[in-house]
């Protein structure tokens, strides 16, 4: 069908609620049509097109111009994932015309997602420096401003639409740490900002989505306890929910917040570092009971809407269900009486259901799948199915529908994930035969990564519940650890 476009620059708003490609082409403003024609030379193996420049873009190279215009076209939406995003389809755009940090931020990301999309039908070099330049230009541009103009509220507003695409840019470089030391620092600049505009500014709740959003796809990854104790925990900061649009963004906003207070609950089990926030206030049963109601009310929603949703949102629908069928079991575990591990052989039947969820999603994406983004997906579960279920025939399955799909979401990796929990396995299972139960002295308690683009390998570091106290870690100093070849970029 047809909708009358709005003409909203850079993309149609009437094309991004409706989730499909706008066509409208920006037309340069008359003041500025001497400037209009610039040829546009792609980067090497791309079609090289010619198009219009405004006038914001006549200082960009054509390389520049062409990765600006892929994350516009292609990477915004594949940023938000299955779910309409305010921040990365509308935010980010309207920002990128008007500041030149948010625009070489984004120019950057482009980059990285042209040669994951390249990658995907074959090994292509990927050039890392020029993505590592644009977040330098972003740096310099927005240090430069606020040297220039201060810190009045647009400004801030600036800075932290620039912080989410930078954390997000560094979450696809694989490099957890700078973009911890990032996200806290946007953190603080985000926390001052709501009190002292929180009701003026019509942003306010889209920045703080945006803040939750990679701030859980960063906890999902991240151990505490391998920080250091000037590494201060994340403040929680929950988004809204009287704002959400409709039920399944009320939805993805409590799975959100539901993990980032999971993960605050697990480090501060197996870390010495307390985390802040509301999380001490948190009861896991009430916990478990809001997870549990949601997934009664998303089986409602799909038996009154499945005839109406296209393929996309019934994924994003299903994803929903899977984490929702997930978090309850780490969390009444997590809170449980130990031994721990062993209590995740009671819950096989629900992780067969996780994983009939993932399939469902990974064999119906279709070739405008999202497979290069920083919201909900479906990697984390998998790689936590995988690392929790004992189950031999359940973790072959996890691993294959890894290897088989190939998608970046954030810092997780399909090709990574498989390939730390193919070694997770083998470590657990040295010295059991096939078939026999894993001894709980022999199953791995808490693990970190400690990933090395530059340096082709990573470190898995690990405590088995043998070297635990019961089940708390945090009087243990030292991790047992092993140094892996992996070649990055080809997951």
């Amino acid at each position: 069908f047809h909708k009358k476009c709005d003409e909203t620059r850079p993309v149609c708003l009437v094309c991004t609620r409706h989730r499909r490609q706008c066509e409208y082409y920006e037309t340069p403003d008359r003041r500025t049509r001497a400037s209009r024609l610039v040829k546009n030379v792609a980067p090497e193996g791309a079609v090289a097109l010619v198009s219009r420049v405004p006038a914001h873009q006549v200082d960009l190279t054509t390389q520049e111009q062409y990765f600006l215009d892929f994350f516009r076209r292609s990477t915004s939406f594949q940023c938000a994932g299955y779910f309409y995003d305010e921040f990365w389809q509308r935010l980010v755009h309207q920002a990128s015309e008007d500041q030149p940090a948010i625009r070489h931020a984004v120019i950057g990301m482009g980059s990285m997602n042209y040669h994951f999309v390249r990658s995907r039908a074959g090994p292509s070099p990927c050039d890392q420096q020029f993505s590592l330049r644009q977040i330098n230009k972003a740096i310099h541009s927005l240090q430069h401003n606020l040297i220039k103009e201060g810190m009045g509220r647009l400004r801030v507003e600036t800075v932290l639409v620039a912080c989410v695409v930078l954390v997000s840019t560094l979450l696809f470089q694989e490099d957890a740490v700078s973009a911890g030391l990032h996200l806290r620092s946007g953190y603080k600049l985000l926390e001052q900002y709501l009190m002292e505009n929180g009701n003026k500014s019509d942003v306010a709740a889209t920045l703080t989505r945006a803040f939750a959003g990679v701030h859980m796809v960063w906890s999902s990854f991240n151990s505490n306890g391998v920080l250091t104790g000037d590494q201060l925990p994340i403040p929680l900061l929950l988004p809204p929910q009287a704002d959400a649009t409709d039920e399944i963004q009320r939805a993805n906003d409590l799975i959100v917040t539901l993990v980032r207070i999971l993960s605050y609950q697990n480090n501060a089990h197996r870390s010495s570092i307390e985390p802040v926030g509301p999380t001490a206030e948190v009861d896991p049963a009430d916990f478990v009971g809001k997870l549990l109601g949601l997934q009664g009310q998303l089986r409602a929603y799909r038996d009154i809407h499945k005839h109406h949703l296209i393929q996309r949102d019934l994924n994003a629908l299903t994803i929903l269900e899977l984490w929702a069928e997930l978090l309850p079991i780490i969390a009444m575990v997590e809170t449980g009486p130990g031994p721990r591990e062993m209590q995740y052989d009671n819950f096989l039947e629900h992780f067969q259901r996780i994983l009939q969820l993932a399939e469902s999603v990974l064999m119906s994406d279709n070739i405008d799948a999202p497979t290069f983004s920083v919201n909900l997906g479906v990697i984390p579960p998998l790689c936590l199915l995988a690392f929790k279920c004992r189950d031999p025939f359940v973790r072959q399955e996890a691993l294959s529908l890894l290897r088989r799909s190939r998608r970046q979401e954030g810092i997780w990796s399909t090709g990574l994930t498989a390939f730390v929990v193919q070694r997770v396995y083998e470590i657990e299972c040295a010295g059991v035969w096939p078939g026999d139960l894993i001894p709980n002295t022999s199953r791995i308690r808490c693990m970190h990564v400690d990933v090395r683009p530059a340096e082709s390998r990573l470190c898995i570091l690990y405590h088995t519940a043998r070297a635990c106290q019961g089940d708390d870690c945090r009087h243990l100093d030292s991790w047992e650890s092993e140094w892996l070849a992996y070649k990055f970029g080809h997951s």
